[in-house]
């Protein structure tokens, strides 16, 4: 069976360290709030403003993943995890790859940086300048040729 996921602009609200409660394994926990959703296929549970919980397992196996993440994604560059115990990654923006569990609720699976856009080609952007620089030289020659009397100004 393969897990389908979705995925969500979010900003991370809090982070704190923790202990697992179930075999006491320390994490970084986030509190995300839902911005948008960005998956091709839109997610039925999506709830812009809901808030979704995630960690970053510290155990000697996900160490090295967790600390690339904490780097690469929330651009974290502490010399001391005890730095995490505060919220000092409140604010950033990333990229939720989340599936739904059991119960059908959103649960996060991986922290990602967020999509940049694709700058226009060369030709693209030589396009679309001459057709939108046609309609702009018409609208500043509009403008200039109507006197805007000073008293109708707002300020």
């Amino acid at each position: 069976m393969t897990t389908e996921f979705f995925y969500f602009l979010a900003i991370v609200v809090s982070n704190v360290l923790r202990l697992s409660k179930t075999n006491h394994t320390p994490s970084v926990a986030f509190q995300c709030q839902l911005l948008h959703d960005i998956s091709k296929t839109p997610c039925s549970s999506f709830v812009a403003g809901s808030t979704l919980y995630g960690d970053l397992y510290l155990s000697p196996a996900a160490i090295n993943k967790s600390i690339e993440t904490l780097k690469n994604v929330f651009g974290w560059q502490g010399s001391s995890i005890s730095e995490l115990n505060e919220p000092i990654l409140a604010g950033k923006t990333v990229k939720l790859a989340c599936s739904l569990d059991d119960s059908g609720k959103l649960k996060i699976n991986f922290f990602n940086k967020p999509g940049l856009f694709k700058p226009m080609s060369a030709n693209e952007l030589s396009e679309l300048c001459s057709s939108v620089d046609v309609l702009l030289n018409d609208v500043i020659s509009k403008n200039s040729d109507s006197e805007i009397a000073e008293e109708s100004l707002p300020f």
